[in-house]
């Protein structure tokens, strides 16, 4: 993921970490935001503390970093 993409990445999880009072919650805050703001393209978030994942994503569209002891996945499909 280009470097621009992912601090916009890590900035929306962290002010939804800020806001919101469950991993659901803030996964949905993510993606709505990328939903939103890049279309055509289908974003998938994943939260919490014991995150493991294997998926198909579009070229460049895949993140996994932790904040703190919290896990965020994000990735894009067609």
């Amino acid at each position: 993921m280009e470097q621009e993409l992912q601090d916009e990445v890590i900035a929306v999880a962290q002010h939804a970490m800020g806001t919101e009072t469950n991993e659901q919650e803030i996964a949905a805050k993510v993606k709505q935001h990328f939903e939103q703001k890049y279309h055509g393209l289908l974003w998938h978030c994943c939260v919490g503390r014991n995150v493991a994942c294997y998926v198909t994503h579009e070229q460049s569209k895949f993140l996994y970093f932790y904040i703190g002891q919290m896990a965020v996945v994000l990735f894009a499909t067609a």
